[in-house]
């Protein structure tokens, strides 16, 4: 739930009470005066040197593009008045937005206890602390099913600027979803956007924070066969196009493809079909250990996006086989890196 203006105000002078009273010289708590200027908060800190003026600016929303327009503008007033320290106070600050605040000069807090302080006498630091409800908010915002449609054509071609109406067709979402990515992405400093259209800059972050909120594989079922795994893959294929089942080599099947150094007994692909008829008329055997085949049963048909027709057989993209693999167990990691430097990487 976002706080109000009220509540965040409350909260922040708190968590600055709580942050420099833990420095036993500067009596904090009878020592601060807290006076309007503008937007911002004027706090009086006496120091055993001297006082300083810290000029704090609280918002309500850590992103990074939000906090880069503040940090600069405290910087700027800060270097008119040198005597002044700037502090941005947020509900919570990513190593990304602290990057920023560094760069600009200013100090940061959070909500959360993370912080970076530097004046008179005074240094403090502390990071690592969590902000849970915010994390799994923007997680489950960014990381939708809708939403991932919009970060897999922007991963898909990161050189492309796009209009909005054309990454929402390409997405299959709706122009106001797409609206809402669009946003969410901009916040986070992932995307530029101007009279050309939208464009990706930093898929390397966005991708590890893909990865970092992907939930436990559902629908991947494991099964073995005495065939090898050449001939359960061109099995698995005549099957499929015989019925009309849309599917897709992934994983290691599909990564050998990519990179022939890639090892791997195990046959893996997406089908969209019934799984169990599929395994029966296979001759798929299911077990709970030592499985040598997986059929995954894909939400949505995401997953297909820019596959590719390799050995007159269907091929999940690169960019999906690199996220089937990673985290994957026995030689998944480091499969999955092998793509992203070979096939991945080289598009950005």
């Amino acid at each position: 739930m976002k706080l109000t203006e009220r509540t965040m105000e409350r909260k922040a002078k708190l968590a600055l009470e709580a942050c420099l009273g833990k420095v036993p010289f500067l009596s904090f708590k009878s020592r601060m005066k807290w006076m309007a200027k503008g937007n911002n908060f004027l706090v009086k800190v006496k120091t055993p040197s001297g006082s300083r003026d810290l000029l704090v600016a609280i918002k309500n929303n850590g992103q990074p593009r939000i906090i880069r327009s503040v940090a600069v503008e405290l910087a700027r007033a800060c270097r008119e008045k040198n005597s002044t320290y700037g502090l941005v106070v947020a509900p919570y600050i990513s190593p990304e937005t602290a990057e920023i605040c560094v760069e600009e000069g200013v100090g940061y807090l959070d909500l959360a206890g993370n912080c970076r302080m530097s004046f008179k006498d005074v240094y403090i630091e502390q990071s690592g602390k969590p902000n849970p409800s915010v994390l799994r908010r923007e997680q489950r915002s960014l990381f939708s099913e809708k939403a991932i449609r919009v970060l897999r054509v922007l991963l898909e071609q990161p050189q492309k600027k796009w209009l909005l109406i054309e990454l929402a067709k390409a997405a299959k979402v709706s122009l106001g979803q797409a609206f809402n990515v669009k946003k969410l992405l901009l916040d986070k400093e992932f995307i530029v956007v101007n009279k050309t259209g939208v464009t990706l800059v930093n898929p390397e972050q966005l991708l590890i924070e893909w990865t970092g909120a992907q939930v436990p594989r559902k629908n991947w079922f494991e099964y073995f066969t005495l065939k090898s795994s050449a001939e359960l893959e061109a099995d698995l294929v005549k099957l499929c196009s015989k019925k009309n089942i849309p599917y897709a080599l992934m994983g290691f099947s599909a990564a050998l493809r990519y990179a022939p150094a890639v090892r791997s007994h195990r046959a893996m692909a997406y089908v969209s079909g019934d799984i169990n008829k599929i395994a029966q008329a296979l001759g798929l055997k299911k077990v709970a250990s030592g499985a040598n085949v997986v059929l995954a049963q894909p939400v949505g048909d995401g997953v297909f996006y820019r596959s590719q027709d390799i050995d007159k057989m269907k091929i999940v993209s690169p960019l999906q086989t690199y996220l089937d693999l990673i985290g994957f167990r026995g030689r998944g990691e480091e499969a999955a890196h092998m793509i992203l430097e070979r096939k991945v990487r080289p598009t950005w």
